[in-house]
């Protein structure tokens, strides 16, 4: 398996990638994974849990595996309610999803580097959500 994509409701859709429920990562073999993709999830896990589940993934990734993170930034997304970038219902749609926790970039890159992570490549996507892209520390 080359390249997984982890959801926490809906499946994303990323070519090449095998759709993995977030739950269901620890399945997966060790040093197997080239592409990690989490799309929206690290919001979905309690707090304290944040560093065993990138431990896990940092498993799961071969050596030179790379870990995309895409998700809300709360900063980002109260500036852009705030100066009506987006719609209300959309953002109302973001922040009460049942999340149990939003993050802010530089709060997950604090994380990542935590973590053992190297961050490659971090950028906003959209006017409130960012990616990043890590490799695995040496």
């Amino acid at each position: 398996m080359n390249n997984i994509s982890l959801y926490h409701k809906e499946q994303i859709d990323v070519p090449n990638s095998k759709n993995v429920y977030f739950q269901d990562i620890k399945e997966i073999e060790d040093s197997s994974v080239d592409n990690i993709y989490l799309h929206d999830c690290l919001d979905f896990v309690i707090v304290d849990q944040h560093s065993e589940m990138l431990q896990i993934l940092f498993a799961k990734l071969k050596p030179q595996g790379l870990l995309h993170i895409q998700a809300p930034d709360l900063k980002q997304l109260a500036i852009a309610i705030t100066f009506d970038k987006i719609k209300i219902d959309i953002a109302q749609l973001i922040l009460y999803k049942s999340r149990l926790f939003l993050h802010t970039s530089q709060n997950i890159k604090d994380i990542l580097e935590h973590n053992n992570y190297i961050v490659m490549k971090q950028k906003y996507v959209n006017i409130f959500e960012y990616l990043f892209i890590c490799s695995k520390s040496a």
